[in-house]
């Protein structure tokens, strides 16, 4: 059951990433950025700017006998608020997203915190925070809180959060 679901996340993780960097090329005001977040979840994290105002992030997670977990957000940036200094910019930014985590029978981990044996969750999250842009190289190192409940299997309150750091091509 762990090597089906790390299998399924991979691909599905690698299947995103291969639409995200085409679409990102198309325009040169849009960027990917690839890295990893530490925190609650611990994973991969993407960002993919759709221009210098809104960006979609999403992220894969997994604990090797228990669950693997992906979430997407729409991310609306505020890149006016801070001016922009000698070492780069700080861009807050705000928005919406899912979670959708598998997990194996019997799991009783933050997201599946009831007694209900079911192999899938579904859950909605709000993420607030800020990164850093420096001027150079193309990373953005950011912190992030994502307050947010679970639906299924059952209602939740969730607190999600991290920093991370991503490269952008």
């Amino acid at each position: 059951m762990v090597y089906c679901l790390k299998n399924l996340t991979i691909r599905l993780l690698f299947l995103l990433c291969s639409l995200t960097s085409t679409v990102a090329r198309a325009s040169t005001d849009e960027s990917l950025g690839l890295g990893i977040v530490i925190g609650n979840p611990t994973g991969l994290t993407g960002k993919l700017r759709r221009g210098p105002e809104q960006a979609i992030d999403f992220g894969l997670a997994f604990s090797l006998n228990n669950y693997a977990l992906i979430y997407g957000d729409y991310l609306f940036m505020f890149p006016d608020i801070f001016r922009r200094s000698s070492t780069g910019l700080f861009i807050p930014y705000l928005g919406a997203g899912a979670i959708i985590a598998f997990a194996n029978s019997g799991v009783n981990s933050y997201f599946f915190a009831s007694n209900v044996n079911a192999p899938i969750g579904l859950g909605l999250r709000v993420p607030f925070g800020i990164e850093w842009i420096p001027n150079q190289p193309s990373i953005g190192l950011f912190a992030e809180l994502a307050p947010g409940i679970a639906v299924l299997p059952a209602t939740v309150g969730l607190l999600m959060g991290g920093v991370g750091l991503r490269y952008y091509f």
